[in-house]
């Protein structure tokens, strides 16, 4: 197992979707920024803060990037193995194909948590350059186990695009899929279904739990954590199982 997980990071290593992942990480922060800026600028007075931008960008993963290049990364990692015609090499070499999951949702789980820090990080220096207020440390602490608990519950979705990838080896799905759990999240944002619709799972949990100063997308809906909970643990489960039972039965050609 950990020689599967040390194979798959060097793999990582010798991709560009590291750099892209890093660069798509800066893109949110970058547009609060930039607007926050301008508020500086045109309201007397008026002084950036932290907040606005770290909370922004957690909201707006929430709502839009975090499913998108989530769901991509599940399926780039998974589908390269049929792209390069390698899991037929990997397979041959008495490694369970159990195992060759699990070590592979390892690393999308290390990839997630990775992808919030660099964001944070990200967000944390520019609001330094700029001078933002509220970068205390309760605030920084805060943020942190806000980002944490975002990727965390994130990663619970990604077996869903993981069974599509082992099925029909092919992007075009998976993209096709995130987008209309966008479009259908959205759809259903003020009313009681987005709490057991798992794709506005973590933007609900995050938002509300953690108090966040928002007022868009599911505020105006009595939560309820216990059903978003187990709307995402039951994707996780159901996929999970379900791709590990296809790929033991699923002959490698």
């Amino acid at each position: 197992m950990t020689s599967l997980i040390y194979t798959e990071i060097l793999k990582l290593k010798r991709s560009k979707i590291l750099l892209l992942s890093i660069l798509g990480s800066a893109i949110i922060p970058l547009i609060l920024f930039i607007a926050e800026l301008h508020k500086q600028y045109n309201i007397p007075n008026y002084i950036g803060n932290f907040e606005s931008l770290g909370y922004g960008n957690i909201i707006m993963m929430g709502m839009f990037l975090g499913t998108i290049s989530f769901g991509l990364v599940t399926s780039y990692i998974f589908n390269r193995e049929y792209d390069e015609d390698t899991l037929k090499n990997i397979l041959s070499i008495s490694i369970s194909r159990s195992k060759y999951i699990i070590s592979k949702m390892i690393i999308i789980l290390l990839w997630i948590v990775s992808f919030m820090y660099i964001s944070l990080i990200i967000s944390l220096l520019l609001s330094f350059i700029g001078r933002f207020e509220g970068l205390g440390l309760s605030e920084v602490l805060k943020i942190i186990k806000i980002y944490t608990s975002f990727g965390i519950l994130s990663f619970l979705l990604t077996p869903f695009v993981m069974f599509i990838t082992l099925v029909v080896k092919n992007y075009i799905p998976v993209v096709i899929s995130m987008i209309v759990a966008l479009m259908v999240g959205l759809f259903i944002a003020q009313t009681e279904y987005i709490n057991i619709f798992p794709w506005m799972g973590p933007h609900m949990v995050i938002i509300n739990v953690f108090d966040l100063p928002f007022s868009g997308v599911g505020t105006k809906v009595d939560f309820n954590l216990l059903k978003s909970i187990i709307s995402m643990f039951g994707i996780f489960i159901v996929f999970t199982i379900g791709s590990i039972v296809y790929i033991n039965k699923k002959d490698i050609k």
